[in-house]
């Protein structure tokens, strides 16, 4: 087991807001999932777009940089591995060189630098954007309000608190396996949130393999969040899929 917890938690305080939606093409869903992988009862993918506020310096024997405030962005899928529900991360742009080299070559996380990562308060909301060469990859307007009546599995994970509900289930090496590396939060505190919810609508980056998933005419459920505690990420390496 690999632990990345520098005294107290590494994670101390961050926004973020997030979607959840139900895939249009079930086919595109599980073509995009590695082999070790299987599909879960309910196909879902979780997208976010965070600004972490406040990270603790990681463990300067190891590492000879400190960690600070940096974004990040995130397509997954929810998927089932060893009868466990979890969320295959398909792609995590960042904005600081540190954590993406920390969360891709220690983790397998696949992130990679974007040109910029913002998340900022609108009129009656929120609005998060990730943009890289040239394009705009993710971009998610929060308004505040559930529109409509929520499915059932869509009120499961809305009732959570968390922002990040299950571990993450990831490819090590980054994006090749063969491994899979499980990732999750582990609390030293109890976290304040405040979480929000509302409606999310979805723009994507029309050349993005996962683009299909989603439908950029409609809006989805998801959460606005503000978090105050201490956390820090565990991971279990699995060496067969």
């Amino acid at each position: 087991m690999f632990l990345l917890k520098p005294k107290g938690g590494m994670y101390r305080e961050f926004i973020g807001i997030m979607a959840i939606a139900k895939p249009k093409d079930n086919s595109l869903y599980h073509s995009l999932l590695p082999e070790q992988l299987s599909m879960p009862e309910e196909a879902s993918v979780l997208l976010f777009i965070a600004d972490y506020l406040k990270v603790v310096p990681w463990p300067i024997r190891l590492v000879p940089w400190r960690m600070s405030r940096y974004q990040e962005g995130a397509v997954s899928l929810k998927v089932n591995y060893l009868g466990e529900d979890a969320w295959f991360c398909l792609t995590l742009p960042v904005s600081s060189w540190l954590s993406m080299a920390m969360g891709r070559y220690l983790l397998g996380f696949p992130k990679y630098i974007a040109d910029e990562i913002s998340l900022e308060e609108t009129n009656g909301g929120w609005c998060g954007r990730v943009k890289h060469s040239g394009a705009l990859k993710l971009q998610l307007e929060f308004e505040s309000g559930i529109s409509r009546d929520l499915a059932p599995w869509e009120q499961k994970i809305l009732n959570n608190e968390a922002f990040f509900i299950d571990p993450f289930l990831l490819l090590y090496p980054a994006e090749r396996g063969p491994k899979i590396n499980k990732v999750w939060f582990d609390e030293y505190t109890p976290p304040r949130m405040s979480p929000e919810l509302g409606m999310v609508r979805i723009r994507i980056d029309s050349k993005d393999p996962w683009a299909g998933l989603f439908d950029t005419n409609i809006t989805y459920p998801g959460m606005y969040n503000y978090f105050v505690g201490a956390s820090s990420l565990v991971s279990e390496l699995f060496n067969e899929g």
